[in-house]
């Protein structure tokens, strides 16, 4: 065989494994479930709508996007969407009595995290009525989210997390008599449609694959890791390491975007009925930084940020619960007892940490009287 033709081979071969690979179940290559369920969406969800994934050995996103594999905290996932695209067991979808919304990010879709430690089912226990988890849509769909679940003199939870940036205004969308999750807006059912197209193009499994090969020889002993700038790591005084987002690093800024923003959300759900809780998250930096094993000064231990967001918000009037102080006691008592509230390879809370911010909500909730009903199920 002629040296031009090995050539016309190998790249038919490569495409036709392309080709195959790509009707792989994609939780076989993604490294947790969430990276797999961001695929084709076809719904105002974050995530590909009704879908069930399990997955066994996932582990961090930092531990991937840094390429520690020695730093991987390995968990088992299980992972249900709604019609929505939202992180809930579809019946949540269709039930009547909804009275708490969440609404926020990562953190409160449970990004890292199974089914059964989510905020939502936590919530639920602990407050005896029905929460629905809508965290990760866009802003402009609130009020049609709203409608689609017939909510009536309810709560929205909206979290708020430290290193974010948030959209000053916006305009709600999807307020017509059609099912927003199952009718699109043109705009963004066009958005959607490039966002799949680009997925289809650029997601390869046999790419995956040649990916990680290549980051197993990037250790730093064989060839040197250019993934390590990707994240920071900091040593706690056990000697434990954990890994963080550049992004985590202390603000300093003023949080102007931010409180506009939680002030939009808060006439928009007024609009509806709905009164407001503003849940301040720090980030996993912040509340680590007092048990590093090199104490950064006080001003550097972050926390400032949320800190004026939490004073603007109470001038204006607005129920707000920072959960800084909280976690801080928490994650110091828990690392006494050798336990963590976030995963040391990733950026999101573990269970132990959902279980505290959710106890730590669902006693504001009650001590603030912002649940008019409370609906046993």
């Amino acid at each position: 065989m002629s040296f031009a033709k090995m050539i016309v081979f190998t790249l038919a071969f490569f495409a036709f494994a392309d080709l195959i690979s790509r009707f792989v179940p994609k939780e076989m290559v993604a490294f947790r479930t969430r990276e797999a369920a961001v695929l084709l969406r076809t719904s105002i969800g974050n995530y590909q709508p009704s879908l069930r994934l399990e997955k066994f050995n996932c582990f961090g996103d930092l531990a991937n996007l840094g390429n520690f594999p020695q730093l991987r905290v390995f968990r088992h996932e299980l992972f249900s969407s709604d019609a929505c695209g939202n992180r809930n067991i579809p019946e949540n979808l269709e039930r009547t009595g909804t009275q708490i919304l969440l609404w926020g990010d990562s953190f409160f879709a449970g990004d890292g995290n199974s089914d059964e430690s989510l905020i939502g089912v936590q919530l639920e226990k602990l407050l005896h009525t029905f929460v629905y988890n809508a965290a990760a849509v866009q802003p402009e769909f609130m009020r049609a989210m709203t409608r689609r679940l017939r909510m009536d003199n309810g709560l929205l939870v909206i979290g708020i997390l430290e290193r974010l940036e948030y959209p000053a205004s916006f305009v709600s969308e999807g307020l017509g008599p059609n099912d927003v999750c199952q009718e699109l807006p043109p705009a963004f059912r066009k958005r959607r449609f490039k966002e799949n197209l680009r997925s289809l193009i650029h997601t390869s499994p046999v790419k995956i694959w040649g990916q990680n090969l290549m980051k197993s020889l990037q250790d730093d002993d064989i060839l040197p890791n250019v993934y390590a700038p990707n994240v920071f790591s900091r040593t706690l005084k056990n000697s434990d390491v954990f890994l963080f987002y550049p992004t985590e690093a202390p603000r300093y800024d003023k949080p102007v975007a931010a409180l506009e923003y939680i002030r939009s959300m808060n006439l928009e759900a007024a609009k509806e009925g709905l009164r407001i809780l503003v849940v301040l998250i720090p980030n996993k930096y912040t509340v680590y930084s007092p048990l590093f094993q090199n104490l950064p000064a006080e001003k550097d231990q972050g926390g400032h940020y949320l800190d004026e967001l939490e004073s603007r918000l109470i001038s204006d009037g607005t129920p707000v619960l920072n959960l800084t102080s909280i976690e801080r006691k928490a994650a110091a008592q828990a690392y006494r007892e050798d336990r963590y509230l976030y995963w040391p390879d990733d950026t999101h809370w573990n269970p132990e940490g959902i279980r505290v911010a959710a106890e730590a909500i669902s006693k504001k909730i009650a001590s603030e009287g912002l649940l008019s009903i409370q609906k046993e199920h």
